[in-house]
């Protein structure tokens, strides 16, 4: 090989180094930074958010065993459907895979409402004074724990607001004021239920459940 030949071989094995090298830069994984972990609240908002933008949802076939083992109501209370004109309204499966034909009834006040099971939720639906409902879901997990709380304001009748709450087995039931004091201890119906008319002042209590 004359000196011409040899400095051209040398050329090529300096490229073909410089190529392998260059790949092998390209291909090295950029670091990731861990993100920060989401409250327990906003972990709930966003399953709440990405599964009521789902559509054509199928109704749950049957109540979770574990609402049934936390909830009287829902062994010693028949299934109570959601009138059909009300569906749309109040208990669609589209929404959360509820189901109207598996929804107990409850007494408040105003008049009739229901706790409707759905699929991995418990939604609470609650009339208002001038027939119109107000419709609160929760993760079952979080409802057979903390219960089903519903505020339904009805601003002209005399600014009183329905409060309910559906209760689990072994939880008292308190009144609080804003400050947190504790201003009565309320005891739930026979199927484990509190729905009672308060006053929209400032010093409204909330009614809460605690086990």
């Amino acid at each position: 090989m004359n000196a011409r030949h040899a400095l051209l071989a040398t050329l090529c094995l300096l490229g073909a180094v410089g190529t392998a090298s260059a790949v092998a830069v390209a291909t090295q994984p950029e670091p990731t930074l861990p993100s920060a972990p989401k409250d327990r609240a906003t972990v709930l908002f966003e399953k709440l958010k990405a599964d009521a933008a789902k559509g054509g949802t199928t109704a749950v076939s049957s109540v979770d065993d574990s609402v049934v083992r936390s909830f009287r109501l829902f062994r010693e209370r028949e299934a109570s459907p959601v009138p059909a004109h009300l569906v749309h309204m109040i208990a669609s499966p589209t929404r959360f895979g509820r189901n109207p034909v598996l929804a107990r009834s409850i007494d408040t006040p105003y008049g009739t409402g229901w706790v409707i099971p759905g699929d991995g939720y418990l939604c609470l639906a609650v009339p208002g004074p001038i027939g119109n409902y107000g419709v609160t879901c929760s993760p079952t997990e979080v409802a057979v724990k903390e219960g089903l709380w519903g505020r339904h304001s009805g601003q002209d009748q005399n600014d009183e607001v329905l409060e309910t709450l559906v209760v689990p087995d072994g939880n008292k039931v308190l009144e609080l004021a804003p400050d947190g004091r504790v201003v009565t201890t309320l005891t739930p119906s026979a199927v484990g239920v509190v729905s009672e008319i308060l006053s929209t002042n400032e010093t409204t209590p909330a009614v809460t459940a605690v086990g």
